[in-house]
């Protein structure tokens, strides 16, 4: 959570000093951050991949996110993209940097609820449950060993 505020404190204050936005490697980076949907949808319909990253590890969600552009958001997810990418550690922002972040960070709400409603945050709670469950049987399982060998000692 440390490495998210600071990056959301990093992007704004990017923002107020006047830098711009990384260059898009590809032209579906540069069209879902112009919000060209109609493009968009072309793109994908001709095969582009749609969670290829840039140098600083951003997708193409993640170039629409940070732009505010909802309905190419919304299609991009339609169509597959990994709304659980994150961005890797760069100059620009740290690890973990995700399109959800993005899109608040820069104040647009509307694209970072849609973000929201994918279910990242639901996928990641029961990655953590599946974990737990796992530690809690092994647990168990350790602990009946345990005490069945010091019932066969007496």
């Amino acid at each position: 959570m440390k490495g998210a505020l600071a990056t959301a404190l990093f992007i704004a204050s990017a923002a107020v000093a006047g830098f711009t936005e990384p260059a898009c490697a590809t032209d579906l980076m540069r069209a879902a951050q112009d919000g060209d949907t109609a493009k968009v949808k072309l793109l994908i319909e001709q095969g582009a991949n749609i969670n290829d990253r840039d140098a600083h590890g951003m997708t193409p969600l993640m170039h629409a996110a940070g732009k505010g552009r909802a309905e190419v958001v919304k299609l991009l997810l339609e169509s597959g993209a990994d709304a659980s990418a994150e961005a890797g550690e760069t100059a620009l922002y740290d690890a973990g940097v995700t399109a959800q972040l993005l899109a608040r960070a820069r104040g647009h709400t509307e694209v970072a609820n849609i973000l929201k409603r994918t279910g990242i945050a639901g996928r990641r709670l029961w990655k953590y449950m599946v974990i737990a469950i796992w530690t809690l049987l092994g647990t168990f399982i350790l602990s009946m060993r345990v005490s069945g060998t010091h019932e066969q000692d007496r």
